[in-house]
């Protein structure tokens, strides 16, 4: 949608209701919705509310929570209440009030989703998986119109993947590493969500690999190749190795799944035929070695490796 313009797609139709009806205990739409999707309340609310797809209600214990004690304590005098006492103490004073009075002095309402705004919900659940993984590039409304995932019918990993395997056929034919790499991080991401161990474990391992290939920063191979610098073999300060997330990561893996470091890199080699990357910065064993002393904790190995290879890399070259 064009910035400031009053024109929602049934996408955003969608996802404000999902948001909506995510957020029953609050008086007021979060705002995150407007800032994401640039449109402000004035244009998409009105709109909701004339088509009955949600409703203001008024309801003394949803709207007097959210008010501060101040306020709280001005009408309880006006009610000629008690005004001491904790807010839930407070709250429940002025709940006791007819709604009449409440409603004069606390006239904001909240928004709930009617039946028809709910069968609209029903309709379209992959316009609300790509919400809520949204990338763009990768994960957006252009990416699902291109593949024409139906709108209604994908359980959320089936939408994900689809999406993502979209994404990294188009970067490998492109030959854009960065853009596999985090192709990669994603399939990681949502495979951990979902408590996929197995999946999780295979995306994880080619996100090392990007990384440690030496081509997960650039988009193509000469852009990685020209981006190495002495502070690359520095292994204090490299992004060239095992960040420590991922480490964390493998390591629970490892306790979950009874894996041992023997079966790691057995998956590890498996990947790295898979993937076949250039070696902009290491051989595929030498790979290997670096992930099994980041597993085993092996600081003092790995700072000596770098500090080799970086004098190996830069032997014959101006520094």
């Amino acid at each position: 949608m064009a910035k400031g313009g009053h024109y929602m797609t049934p996408a955003q139709f969608v996802i404000a209701l999902h948001l909506i009806a995510g957020q029953p205990q609050t008086y007021q739409f979060k705002q995150a919705f407007w800032q994401h999707y640039d449109v402000t309340p004035q244009q998409i609310l009105p709109t909701l509310l004339k088509q009955h797809l949600v409703q203001v209600s008024h309801d003394a214990l949803v709207v007097l929570p959210q008010q501060t004690v101040a306020a709280l304590k001005v009408v309880l005098r006006r009610q000629q209440l008690k005004i001491s006492g904790r807010k839930a103490e407070l709250v429940a004073r002025l709940a006791a009030v007819t709604p009449d009075q409440w409603q004069a002095d606390f006239p904001q309402g909240y928004y709930q989703v009617t039946p028809a705004g709910q069968t609209l919900l029903t309709c379209d659940t992959t316009s609300w998986w790509v919400h809520c993984h949204y990338f763009p590039g990768i994960i957006d409304f252009e990416q699902a119109k291109r593949q024409q995932l139906p709108a209604v019918g994908l359980s959320e990993t089936a939408c994900v993947a689809q999406l993502l395997t979209a994404a990294n056929t188009a970067a490998q034919t492109q030959g854009d590493f960065a853009q596999q790499y985090l192709v990669q991080h994603l399939r990681f991401q949502a495979a951990w969500a979902a408590k996929q161990p197995g999946q999780s474990l295979l995306a994880l391992l080619r996100c090392v690999d990007f990384e440690l290939a030496g081509v997960s920063m650039c988009h193509t191979q000469q852009a990685c190749q020209h981006a190495l610098t002495p502070r690359s073999f520095d292994y204090r300060l490299t992004y060239y190795k095992v960040e420590a997330y991922y480490s964390q990561c493998f390591q629970q893996l490892m306790v979950q799944d009874n894996l041992d470091l023997t079966d790691i890199l057995a998956a590890y080699a498996t990947i790295q035929d898979e993937l076949a990357l250039p070696t902009i910065l290491m051989q595929p064993a030498q790979r290997r070695q670096v992930l099994a002393w980041t597993l085993t904790q092996q600081g003092a190995q790995l700072a000596t490796f770098y500090q080799e290879l970086g004098r190996q890399t830069f032997q014959n070259k101006p520094v």
